[in-house]
């Protein structure tokens, strides 16, 4: 019970992270900073490309794929220890995992990533970002 104490308050910090960086990305402009996906530039690590608005996409990615690993694996441990743990757990950290993967499915990760995006319009992956009574765009 510790461990899933121990990872739901890793969870929580690392979700905080994400959507601080992933405002220092929007507000510096570097949700295009890797032109590839999973990669960045060919590589885990971009290395000599590494600027600022790299960092920050890299990082972004990075957050996002091990908070995406970490709901994994709460909602597999809440499923093969349900018996032990509180009823509605399971379902909680299913809801969770399914809302994180939405947010990240909003965006096509398989192609190379070569759009260009009009600046004061936020991320797909950030539904309602538009403000109060916007309809959002559609892409181009």
């Amino acid at each position: 019970m510790a461990r899933l104490t121990l990872l739901t308050a890793h969870l929580v910090v690392a979700l905080v992270a994400l959507v601080a960086i992933g405002g220092a990305t929007r507000v510096m402009e570097a949700g295009l900073a890797c032109p590839d996906w999973p990669l960045c530039y060919g590589s885990l690590f971009p290395g000599s490309r590494l600027s600022l608005q790299v960092f920050l996409e890299w990082f972004h990615r990075l957050d996002a794929f091990l908070v995406g690993v970490a709901l994994l694996v709460l909602f597999g441990f809440s499923l093969w220890r349900r018996r032990e743990l509180p009823a509605a757990l399971p379902w909680g950290a299913g809801l969770a995992l399914a809302l994180v993967a939405f947010q990240g499915a909003g965006r096509p990760h398989g192609a190379p990533v070569v759009a260009r995006r009009d600046r004061h319009r936020p991320p797909r992956h950030c539904p309602g970002a538009g403000g109060p009574g916007e309809r959002p765009a559609s892409d181009p």
